[in-house]
């Protein structure tokens, strides 16, 4: 086996043994993709902006997909999350509207903060237990308590989003259609 595919599976070794590095990457691909596609669709770039849609709705589904449903009864309400946000990138990329996408980057951005700080605490905790002997780690427990963390910031925030979107939707000129 030359070096090369050597390096390459002990990198690929890194990212099954530290799942949470992905999980950070998927959030930050998927901050930057929204972002793309808000842009795409204020320039009226439609083609573009429904790639961008496309790729963020993916992630997403990466992102459910790689639920761990025996860490507890957290992992079915991340899915109700991924579920949601799928939901409003689809009704983004159909009605060519930033206000579904403005949601979902709330929602992400705050799950990417709060899996932020899990994994410096984890980091901190390793780097405790390294000094004198090595403790096995349940990720599955890791796995639970981060979903519990990330709950409950998303789930003010999101029923304060659902209230603004009622507000704008309620007021003369809401919403954020694009006319041609």
């Amino acid at each position: 086996m030359n070096q090369s595919m050597t390096e390459n599976l002990q990198e690929l070794g890194d990212w099954v043994n530290r799942p949470e590095e992905l999980t950070r990457l998927l959030y930050k691909g998927l901050l930057l993709t929204i972002a793309d596609a808000q842009q795409a669709i204020l320039a009226k770039q439609y083609g573009e902006a429904n790639h961008l849609c496309q790729k963020a709705y993916e992630i997403v589904a990466r992102l459910d997909g790689g639920l761990n449903y025996d860490a507890g009864p957290l992992a079915d309400r991340l899915h109700q999350l991924y579920s949601y946000s799928a939901e409003q990138i689809l009704q983004a990329d159909l009605q060519k509207r930033r206000e579904p996408l403005e949601l979902v980057e709330t929602i992400i951005t705050q799950l990417d903060e709060a899996w932020e700080l899990v994994v410096k605490q984890k980091q901190t905790s390793h780097e405790r237990n390294d000094r004198g002997r090595q403790q096995a780690i349940n990720p599955y427990i890791e796995q639970e308590n981060l979903q519990e963390q990330l709950l409950r910031i998303t789930e003010v925030e999101h029923v304060k989003q659902k209230e603004n979107l009622n507000t704008k939707k309620r007021e003369p000129g809401g919403g954020d259609r694009d006319e041609d």
